[in-house]
């Protein structure tokens, strides 16, 4: 385990000081790569150009809308999934409290139930003021709302879509937070939770894409919150506790 004077050290370089080659890439990979296909897919409706793919215009329907892998599967099963692991970290930090011999684990389990569940409701409180439609209820598929892709403004008096950011795939890119939370028990075990949360997050958004249930944007900008409210958690909680991995 590192030394409180090589966790301080850590926590300085994201304060202001310089940046490891492994921090650097941890810290910004999620926001260059997403921040770059978000760039690619405002150019030329490539964002909607997406979406058609998996909408069947000679039927008016997505095929994979109602899919048993799609949506009893990836969409019901594997939300069930997200709210079990945060669940769980929940008992296990309460227990880890309550139980010398848990202890090692209150912190971790503490942060990733923190930062899935402050993700998973930054997310929904978004939805819910939001005028962005899913694909399903946008013009061009059919629906009745006026689709415009974030950040553009919608006129007052528009219909709320409320479909915006990807909800599912914010969940499971907020198990990123397993790269903290897995640090105690060395740098590869948090560079594979890092790995697992961001591949949830795109298996997770993908399958929303598939079923016409967000546009592809919508599921880069969830990774986006939820990474950022991974590193705010962090930063402002757990930098002493939880060692940046390097």
């Amino acid at each position: 385990m590192p030394t409180d004077a090589a966790e301080t050290l850590a926590a300085s370089r994201l304060c202001g000081g310089r940046l490891s080659r492994g921090e650097a890439l941890a810290l910004l990979a999620p926001y260059v790569v997403h921040g770059a296909l978000l760039v690619a897919l405002a150019c030329g409706d490539l964002d909607a150009r997406v979406s058609d793919l998996f909408f069947d215009r000679a039927e008016g329907v997505w095929p994979h809308q109602h899919g048993l892998w799609a949506k009893w599967i990836l969409h019901h099963r594997a939300r069930d999934l997200i709210f079990v692991v945060a669940a769980s970290a929940l008992v296990v930090a309460v227990v880890g409290h309550l139980r010398p011999r848990w202890r090692r684990l209150r912190e971790p389990a503490l942060f990733v139930f923190l930062s899935v569940g402050l993700t998973v409701g930054l997310v929904a409180v978004w939805k819910h003021y939001s005028a962005v439609p899913c694909p399903w209820n946008s013009l061009r598929y059919g629906g009745t709302l006026e689709h415009r892709p974030f950040p553009q403004p919608y006129p007052d008096g528009v219909t709320p879509g409320k479909c915006f950011p990807g909800a599912h795939a914010a969940g499971a890119y907020a198990l990123m937070s397993l790269f903290f939370a897995l640090r105690p028990w060395g740098r590869r075990a948090a560079w594979w939770g890092y790995g697992v949360g961001w591949a949830m997050g795109t298996v997770y958004g993908g399958t929303q894409l598939v079923r016409g249930a967000h546009y592809a944007s919508h599921n880069l900008w969830a990774g986006l919150v939820a990474w950022s409210v991974v590193l705010a958690i962090w930063a402002l909680a757990f930098r002493r506790r939880l060692p940046w991995p390097t």
